[in-house]
């Protein structure tokens, strides 16, 4: 009798609440903008920003970690107006509002990339930048941003679903694929703009497992900054 009145509580009451919390329009936009603030931090670092070396696909590293870095603002960048036009967190900005702030977040990509000074293995005792954290932090960083693209992923994903099932004769993987971000019948734009988005959550695994597997000396930085 006990374990029945908890477990109806805990689906009645408990669980609406924490899936009303978790889809609030509050606590979306925190989640995308903390996620998208630690990715710009997470940018500089990239050890492999720091040197020139051709151990990236046998390409310069750190024209290669550039290009890689502006693929990922781009997708989150895209996840930006997808956000805004399925849950905006306010009527009174302008169309187009986020224009400047896509523009000003390439800068400061940019910005970043132009300042960074590029070190080379010259058998000296060189520490790392002080800006840099350890290893174990960068590991650290990496996961807190997947863990909140992951999120912001299922957000989306339940945010914007269309029921094909009920109107069409599809199958149940059509469904959960096609019927998802409004649904490719309905809202074409918004499908493919959120699907293309969600390669984040990709590169993120990759960029989690590319800190992880990181050594200096591979790419012809000073030993101490395998801290």
């Amino acid at each position: 009798m006990g374990e029945s009145f908890i477990v109806n509580y805990l689906v009645n009451n408990i669980l609406p609440y924490m899936y009303d919390f978790f889809m609030s329009i509050g606590f979306r936009w925190i989640v995308y903008v903390s996620f998208l603030i630690l990715q710009i931090f997470a940018y500089y670092q990239n050890p492999k920003l720091f040197t020139e070396a051709k151990k990236c696909f046998k390409l310069n590293c750190r024209v290669v970690t550039f290009l890689i870095g502006i693929t990922s603002i781009t997708l989150s960048l895209l996840g930006l107006i997808a956000l805004w036009y399925i849950s905006p967190f306010t009527d009174i900005l302008p169309d187009y509002w986020y224009i400047p702030v896509i523009i000003l977040v390439y800068a400061i990509i940019i910005q970043i990339t132009l300042s960074v000074k590029v070190e080379v293995d010259d058998n000296k005792f060189r520490p790392p930048p002080e800006l840099l954290i350890n290893k174990d932090y960068r590991l650290l960083l990496y996961f807190v941003i997947l863990v909140l693209n992951i999120i912001y992923f299922i957000q989306l994903y339940l945010d914007g679903g269309l029921n094909l099932t009920k109107t069409t004769n599809v199958r149940y993987a059509d469904h959960l694929i096609l019927g998802r971000f409004g649904g490719i019948t309905t809202q074409k734009y918004r499908f493919f703009l959120e699907w293309f988005a969600s390669i984040k959550f990709l590169m993120g695994i990759l960029e989690l497992q590319n800190i992880k597997d990181f050594y200096a000396c591979d790419y012809g930085l000073p030993s101490s900054w395998d801290y």
